[in-house]
């Protein structure tokens, strides 16, 4: 797992983390 250089907010992090969870999947998956 792998964190955004955006993560300053508690809301923001939440769609951080739930962006490159997906982002993540992708790369994997591919």
């Amino acid at each position: 797992m792998f964190k955004a250089p955006f993560s300053f907010d508690g809301r923001i992090r939440r769609i951080e983390y739930f962006l490159s969870g997906i982002i993540g999947g992708i790369v994997f998956g591919v």
